[in-house]
């Protein structure tokens, strides 16, 4: 018996504006949003912010959704072929629930928001869309740690479903993202499901073993270390270079610079836990907020995520410090976080870090935008647990 996913990971690209699909063979013009041919990514319309146009693009989506969904579903895009032809096969299940993983650009966004309501119309699915930040193809410094976002993504999504009842499709985006997808899909057992858009054909990808040698982790720790975000090989010794040629798979290189590789980055992390990462602990609130929203988890997992990894990298990012938006308001321990704010759900926490090398403490987190600006000025003068408080507190990922 063919078995039925209840879940799909997709990453999510551009070809829904490809001159070839149904969107822009209508002829109209798409508010918000302009091209300079042949391209097709979008850029926002003349004499708009990026902000304002996709608020216009969100606001004329329905009328768009509608007429595709009436059109040749197989020439609206790739993300949407691929789950035509699951639920075409027999292999969907009825509500099934979906997440989107594009890219922070306007692109990535345009094509995310609109994706996502078809979906949600023609399938009766439940999606939600994860954004990936710094990806920057043109930055090979900043698209290694994009990718490494990327990464800590897909798997906080993977680790909510199984290979059984979830079907990971990285069919578009950046040709790096959908490699790195089917590598980690591999290293937890993940077939990767790949559909050929001409012929409409569904291939499934078996998993490759990936590991990584506790051994050679012990073994190379400390060049592991040394090497981190980026550094000059001139500034490693003869021994260390050899261990770079022994092992290129491990590292990355542009010119006279090595780093270790996003997949490297994310296997060490998950095997030694906090490498180059800080842990993160909720609150019971916290807990309670993930638990009383499993379809959020995964969503809510990325977010802190993203706050952690700009935390680490010392980013000067606004959005880490919201709180200066209530001005008015005594502030406590903690610190406003603003994560996503133009999908159906948007993210706030507070949080805080007293000690450099401690863990990230969370200690209230809002995904409803009424909600949080109801309560946010009472939890803004929260001072920080005490030891007794803390021992309720608990990671947010669990050791196995």
């Amino acid at each position: 018996m063919r078995k039925k996913h209840e879940h799909v990971v997709l990453t999510v690209g551009v070809s829904l504006f490809h001159q070839r699909n149904s969107l822009r063979s209508c002829g109209d013009k798409m508010s918000g949003l302009e091209w300079a041919s042949p391209t097709p990514n979008p850029s926002p319309a003349r004499g708009m912010q990026e902000e304002h146009a996709l608020q216009d693009w969100k606001d004329s989506l329905q009328s768009h959704v509608l007429r595709l969904i009436s059109s040749d579903h197989k020439r609206v895009s790739a993300e949407v072929s691929l789950v035509e032809a699951l639920s075409r096969e027999g292999r969907l299940t009825s509500h099934p629930r979906i997440d989107l993983l594009a890219t922070d650009t306007f692109g990535g966004k345009a094509a995310a928001l609109l994706i996502c309501r078809f979906l949600e119309k023609a399938f009766d699915a439940k999606v939600h869309t994860h954004h990936i930040a710094e990806f920057d193809v043109g930055n090979r410094s900043l698209l290694n740690r994009g990718i490494g976002h990327f990464l800590d993504q897909l798997a906080s999504i993977l680790k909510q479903g199984s290979p059984h009842h979830t079907c990971l499709a990285p069919i578009g985006g950046y040709k790096v993202m959908i490699a790195y997808a089917y590598l980690l899909g591999s290293w937890m057992g993940f077939p990767s499901a790949y559909l050929h858009e001409d012929e409409q054909s569904l291939f499934f990808i078996p998993p490759i073993p990936v590991k990584m040698e506790s051994s050679l982790v012990r073994s190379l720790f400390p060049l592991l270390q040394k090497v981190g975000q980026g550094i000059s090989v001139e500034d490693l010794d003869a021994s260390e270079q050899r261990a770079l040629q022994d092992h290129p798979h491990l590292f990355e290189f542009a010119d006279e610079i090595v780093a270790i590789n996003a997949l490297t980055g994310f296997l060490l992390k998950e095997q030694l836990g906090d490498f180059g990462h800080p842990s993160i602990l909720i609150s019971p609130d916290v807990h309670k907020s993930i638990e009383r929203a499993p379809r959020l988890r995964p969503f809510i997992h990325s977010q802190l995520m993203t706050l952690a990894n700009k935390l680490q990298e010392g980013s000067n990012d606004s959005d880490l410090h919201h709180e200066r938006q209530y001005p008015r308001c005594k502030q406590g321990a903690f610190f406003l976080y603003k994560g996503a704010s133009n999908g159906p759900d948007i993210f706030r926490a507070l949080y805080g870090k007293p000690e450099e090398r401690g863990p990230l403490l969370v200690s209230k987190i809002w995904t409803n935008h009424d909600l949080h600006t109801r309560e946010i000025e009472t939890h803004l003068t929260a001072a920080l647990p005490d030891d007794q408080a803390l021992e309720e507190w608990q990671p947010l990922f669990p050791q196995a």
